[in-house]
């Protein structure tokens, strides 16, 4: 599917970051897992391989060739290391794992440091990770720790530009409310934004926000009341992607709008059920069984 002429495509291209191998799933499961997502039909919806820099070794091992010419998306931190540390050898174990095998790390993912120290410590963990996008992981159920999160992240790009990223975990406890008021934050200026979401939905369904309102608030979400209405809308007849757009009732943005929000904005969906999103894309008729 071309992205160039599709807004399915558009909407959706290389968006869901595969993170079967951060949860309980045996790492050569997920490789196999993975595998198959990128053979499949709707492979171009599939984005990076998510893999802690503590697998490295054990992912060389179950690797060939095709696996090591994958997109990976590298978590960072080490458990028994103080933040920035962990940060630093992490940083220098994927550059050396790289290095050895050739491969392609699109972005590094560590958590957000907190407190008052924050701003430094993204200064100094920038400084550690070269010229890679970073995303920076901070709760959005606590506003607090968001609004302190996003206004670290503001001044980091200040001075390191886009690369600088963040990660917007989505779980059980997160309310379509915290959702909103955090893409309300996020709307002063352009910040990368990676979602993460352990059970995926296409629409919003019962707790969980779905990935195509996101898009969709990030397109029409011009305040708060209209962010969380977009958010709340559980249609697909509402919020309706089809091949020539995005749209809300009469309102519509077609494939530059989107690539143009994809590239800027909204950058993946991370979820260790890929092909459960595409189910439900195909459920709702967004793409063909």
């Amino acid at each position: 599917m071309d992205p160039t002429v599709d807004a399915r495509a558009a909407a959706l291209f290389r968006i869901f970051e595969y993170t079967g191998a951060l949860g309980n799933l045996p790492l050569p499961v997920a490789i196999a897992t993975y595998r198959t997502l990128r053979a499949s039909r709707n492979e171009w919806a599939v984005g990076p391989f998510a893999i802690s820099v503590t697998q490295l070794d054990t992912f060389a091992a179950n690797a060939d060739e095709e696996a090591f010419g994958w997109p990976l998306a590298i978590l960072l931190d080490y458990p028994d290391e103080e933040w920035l540390a962990g940060v630093r050898a992490g940083a220098a174990a994927a550059d050396v794992f790289a290095a050895r095998h050739g491969a392609k790390i699109r972005y590094y993912c560590t958590t957000m440091p907190e407190g008052n120290a924050a701003r430094h410590a993204l200064s100094a963990a920038l400084a550690a990770t070269g010229d890679m996008p970073v995303h920076f992981e901070t709760s959005i159920s606590d506003t607090s720790v968001m609004r302190a999160g996003v206004e670290s992240i503001y001044s980091a790009t200040d001075r390191a530009g886009p690369r600088v990223r963040i990660t917007a975990a989505i779980d059980a406890t997160t309310t379509n409310a915290a959702v909103a008021l955090f893409l309300a934050e996020i709307s002063a200026g352009p910040i990368r934004t990676r979602f993460t979401a352990q059970q995926p939905a296409a629409m919003t369904n019962g707790d969980t926000v779905g990935f195509l309102n996101l898009i969709a608030a990030y397109e029409f979400g011009t305040d708060l009341d209209l962010i969380q209405a977009i958010l709340d809308e559980r249609s697909a007849d509402v919020v309706k992607l089809s091949t020539s757009g995005l749209s809300i009732g009469d309102t519509s943005v077609g494939v530059e709008a989107l690539t143009h929000m994809r590239w800027s904005q909204m950058t993946s969906y991370a979820t260790p059920t890929i092909d459960t999103a595409l189910t439900q894309l195909v459920d709702i008729g967004v793409l063909l069984p």
